[in-house]
C-alpha cells in the first residue's frame, strides 16, 4: 500500500493556532449543541461523517488515558507560556 500522499503534522505545536482557538468566538465553538464546532466544520470532506459529528466522547485509542497523562506536564508549561499577539 503507498503511503506516500499522508503527510505527518502537529498543528498543536503551532503557538498561532492555539491563540486563534483561544481568542476565536465562543460561538464558534459551541454551535447548535456541537461542541468544537469549529474543528468539525473544517474537517467537512476530510473526516467521515461518523466520525466528525459523534456524540460520543469515547477515544479510539485503547491507551489515551495513559499518553495524556504523560504528556499533561509538558503540555500545562507549555500554555503557561502562551502570550497575546
Amino acid at each position: 500500500m503507498d503511503h506516500s500522499h499522508i503527510r505527518h503534522s502537529t498543528p498543536f505545536a503551532d503557538v498561532r493556532l492555539l491563540e486563534f482557538a483561544l481568542a476565536a468566538p465562543s460561538n464558534f465553538k459551541v454551535n447548535q449543541g456541537w461542541r468544537r464546532y469549529m474543528v468539525r466544520a473544517g474537517l467537512e470532506g476530510i473526516l467521515p461523517k461518523k466520525i466528525q459529528w459523534r456524540k460520543t466522547k469515547d477515544h479510539f485509542s485503547p491507551d489515551y488515558k495513559l499518553r495524556f497523562n504523560q504528556q499533561r506536564a509538558e503540555i500545562q508549561s507549555f500554555l503557561k507560556n502562551l502570550q497575546p499577539s
